[in-house]
This record gives C-alpha cells, sequence and structure tokens, in this order.
C-alpha cells in the first residue's frame, strides 16, 4: 500500500566538521596538532572544522586514522550534509516562513469567513496573510500588531482560547472594513455626545445600518467583524489618524451586551483612551484598570440613565415598564440587573427568560460598498 510520508528534513544542517572540532575539544588537542597528525595543511583542517570545506575520502581516510572514527560514518555524515543544504536550498523562504509564523494564525476559519482566499501551498499561504495584513515582513508584524497591541493593551482572558494572532486577524478585517468607510465630518466629542439618546434609539430598534450612519455623522467609524475561533473579543477602539474606529463582534448576541459594548468603546473614544494602540475589551473579565473603569462608568451613565434602583426582585410587568420609560428594551434592563447582582444568572435564564432579546448579526450586510471596485 503506497503512503505520501513525507521524509523528515532536519531545520538545520550539521557540517561533520562539527563533530570533528568537539572531538578535539573533548581531548583537549588544537587544530594544528590535528593537521600535524594527519599529515594535512593547517590551512584545509581549519576550513574543515570550520564548515567551510568538505570531508573527501583522503581526508576521511587520514582523519580516521587519528580519531579511530571510521571513515565510512565520516563520508556519510558529509553526504547527509549535503543533502540537507541542497534540500535547504530548493525550500522557498516563504515557506519556511509559514511553519515557523503563518501556521499561528487561524488561516482555515479566516478562509471561512471570506476575509482571504483560500490556498493549497505554504508559500501561496504565506503571501496571502502578508497581504491581508498589508505588510512585507513578518518583522513589520511585530512592529505594528505585537507591539502597539498587544505589549500595551491586550489582556487575555483565563477562560478564552484567544490568542494575539486571532485577534490581530481579527481586527485587521475591521481595518479593512474602516477603510472602504467615510465619515460626514471630522470627529467632534460635543456631537458625539449630542447623539447620545439617538444612538440608544437605533440599538433598541436593532436598526445597526442607522447606528453605523449616527456614528458617520458625528465623525466615527462603526465597523461590525464576526467573532472567529482564537480571537474571541467583544470589540476594540482605535484610532486611524485623524478618525476614530469602533469594532464590534456582537459577541454574547444579545441586544443587552452589544448595547452595553458599543457606549463602553464609545467611551474609549470620547476620552481618547485610544490614541496610541488598541483598546480590547472582553466583558467576561474583571478589569481593574483606569481606562476600563472609565468606559464602564461612561456606558452605564449613558446606557442606564434615570434607571430606577429596584430594592427587591422586579416582576416581569416592572421591568417592561422600567424600560418603556426609559425608552429602553426590557432585556437591557434586565442585562443591567443581572449584572449588578439583583437578579441571578440561573434566574435571568428561567424566570425571566421571556425578557430576553438574542440578536443575529448579518455582518455581509452591514459591509460597506468597496469604493475600489
Amino acid at each position: 500500500m503506497a503512503t505520501n510520508k513525507r521524509e523528515y528534513i532536519a531545520p538545520v544542517a550539521i557540517h561533520p566538521g562539527v563533530m570533528l572540532s568537539e572531538w578535539l575539544e573533548e581531548r583537549e588537542m588544537t587544530g594544528r596538532e590535528f593537521a600535524l597528525r594527519s599529515g594535512k595543511p593547517e590551512k584545509t583542517i581549519s576550513k574543515i572544522l570550520n564548515g567551510k570545506s568538505r570531508i573527501t575520502d583522503d581526508t576521511a581516510e587520514s582523519f580516521s586514522i587519528v580519531t579511530g572514527i571510521p571513515s565510512n560514518y565520516l563520508l556519510r555524515f558529509q553526504a547527509e550534509y549535503d543533502v540537507a543544504i541542497a534540500r535547504q536550498s530548493n525550500v522557498n523562504p516563504m515557506e519556511n516562513l509559514w511553519d515557523t509564523f503563518g501556521c499561528l494564525f487561524p488561516y482555515s476559519e479566516m478562509c471561512k469567513a471570506g476575509w482571504i482566499d483560500k490556498k493549497e501551498t505554504k508559500v501561496e499561504k504565506m503571501y496571502c496573510l502578508l497581504s491581508f495584513f498589508g505588510l512585507t515582513t513578518h518583522e513589520a508584524f511585530e512592529m505594528t500588531y505585537s507591539h502597539q497591541m498587544f505589549g500595551v493593551s491586550f489582556r487575555q482572558v483565563g477562560r478564552s482560547k484567544r490568542t494575539e494572532f486571532g485577534v490581530a486577524a481579527w481586527v485587521r478585517q475591521g481595518q479593512i472594513i474602516a477603510d472602504m468607510m467615510s465619515t460626514e465630518r471630522e470627529f467632534s466629542v460635543a456631537k458625539a455626545m449630542g447623539e447620545i439618546d439617538n444612538f440608544k434609539s437605533a440599538l433598541m430598534a436593532h436598526d445597526l445600518p442607522l447606528l453605523i450612519s449616527l456614528c458617520s455623522n458625528v465623525g466615527i467609524k462603526l465597523v461590525f467583524v464576526e467573532n472567529i475561533p482564537k480571537a474571541s473579543t467583544s470589540g476594540a477602539a482605535y484610532w486611524q489618524g485623524r478618525t476614530p474606529i469602533i469594532q464590534l463582534s456582537g459577541k454574547g448576541r444579545s441586544l443587552d451586551k452589544l448595547a452595553f459594548n458599543f457606549f463602553h468603546e464609545l467611551g474609549h473614544i470620547i476620552y481618547k483612551h485610544a490614541k496610541k494602540g488598541f483598546l480590547l475589551d472582553d466583558m467576561e473579565e474583571d478589569s481593574i484598570e483606569k481606562h476600563e473603569m472609565e468606559a464602564n462608568e461612561f456606558a452605564s451613565n449613558h446606557l442606564y440613565k434615570g434607571l430606577k434602583e429596584f430594592s427587591t426582585k422586579p416582576t416581569l410587568q416592572e421591568i417592561k415598564e422600567e424600560g418603556r420609560r426609559l425608552g429602553l428594551s426590557p432585556c437591557v434592563v434586565l442585562g443591567h440587573l443581572t449584572h449588578s447582582g439583583l437578579i441571578t444568572y440561573p434566574e435571568a435564564n428561567t424566570r425571566y427568560k421571556s425578557l430576553q432579546c438574542p440578536l443575529e448579526i448579518d455582518f455581509k450586510k452591514l459591509l460597506p460598498k468597496n469604493p475600489y471596485l
């Protein structure tokens, strides 16, 4: 039965001169003494020991007499080294880069999401990844993404399976979408604050295209990018030049989470927390960082403004009436009461389940028209 097993190729080819150097070191013998004993020019010995010359039949016989190492072993070692070097010289550098760097990205999931084209070979995949990130080298990735995002603002959640490479891909897709968008005017904190009620109304109506338009009117680009494995991020806030960007994934698939995440990221923009990098948030994480506390406070103050403080567990009708009074969906009121601890999560999923508002986002319909097509 035929198999397609690939022969192992050592990542580093070792010249037989290395082995001989170790043999000499163990016996405290100099290269000059070895040359005298083997009857070969000292220059020839130096080149072999430094991996710059091959071991021939003649030198193998002489070395065998001095070292006791069989000449056929030395010649086989040399032959294996020659083959390894030949193979490595035929390997495209991009193939090696894929093995050490490209494979760390969730490539298959990115293809399924339609972010990049599906490729078969390692070289094609690597070029595709670099093109996706708009980079020419993986070193540029370290400077552009790892340094700016993960060295400053990225926080790994213990229960999350996200990786810096998955999150970088998710953020990059948001940047690509943002590049296809324009805003009606330059960002203005005053104008953004003046649209708070309209932002809230659009969210309660599940009208995400309207929310995107309202953000554009105050100079903010709002993009929606679906989560993929190894990303698992609720939202991000960052700037491209003088334009702030809010990126949301819809993680949690509920209106109350989306609404809070939007106002949380808006808080980062209003306070200009993300001017020098990326701020990534996950509502499963209890953060005590100043920026996170400020963004959480901003979201609570504006999303739940005027919300009644219940001293006992409210009835379904009381939650509905409170939501109606404030122009909030009952599920948003329920989400706040659950997060504050007045209502437990098991209760929210049983007694108050009828108030929950599952949310499905059609990410493709929210994509802007590509101006370059």
